[in-house]
């Protein structure tokens, strides 16, 4: 099957077996907004996320113990999966994604 662009909340390889020789992009959130809005997301969808990691939904758990949750370490970079930060082509910012974006005239 051909494709142009994959894109999504994945680990990095995980197209790698599918995929031959990739251009690899990797756009990252500051750390503080992205697990603050990740905590937001999962209280609207009470725990139900379909992130790679859910973390069980309690309604009482407070932004500063969701963000301590041992599993929730390392979050964005545990993304990159068997890759490190060399194998990406181009890396970047949320703050800068519009650098990331082509947009075409029609």
């Amino acid at each position: 099957k051909h494709c142009s662009i994959i894109h999504g909340h994945f680990v990095a390889d995980k197209f790698d077996n599918i995929v031959n020789n990739p251009l690899r992009t990797v756009v990252l959130r500051e750390p503080l907004e992205r697990m603050l809005s990740h905590y937001k997301y999962w209280r609207e969808a009470k725990g139900g996320t379909n992130h790679r990691i859910d973390v069980p939904f309690d309604e009482n758990m407070s932004f500063p113990e969701f963000s301590s949750q041992k599993c929730l370490r390392n979050f964005q970079s545990s993304s990159f999966g068997s890759l490190e930060l060399r194998d990406f082509e181009l890396l970047g910012v949320t703050q800068d994604l519009n650098k990331f974006v082509l947009c075409g005239s029609g």
